[in-house]
């Protein structure tokens, strides 16, 4: 989507991971040769509603591949759960 927005490859996007689409998550994402002016103008825009945040832009050498992340956090928020406490 965010491609498609901007008029560019998905290709130029790179992440280290999937995530899961049901989730809030958080992801680091390298974009080759996209200006983050570009991006923060898009979003300005709000495109996508709240399904889509971005920022802490920097400039970074090289670009993420799949399987390059160094480990996960989580935190599991559990809600409108019944049952007894064991």
């Amino acid at each position: 989507r965010l491609a498609r927005a901007l008029h560019v490859s998905p290709n130029i996007f790179g992440f280290a991971g999937t995530k899961d689409k049901r989730a809030i998550t958080v992801q680091r994402v390298t974009a080759f040769r996209l200006p983050a002016l570009k991006l923060e103008q898009l979003m300005l825009k709000a495109p996508f509603g709240d399904s889509i945040r971005i920022g802490d832009f920097t400039y970074e050498p090289n670009p993420l591949r799949l399987g390059m992340h160094c480990g996960n956090r989580f935190r599991v928020t559990l809600r409108d759960i019944d049952g007894d406490e064991r």
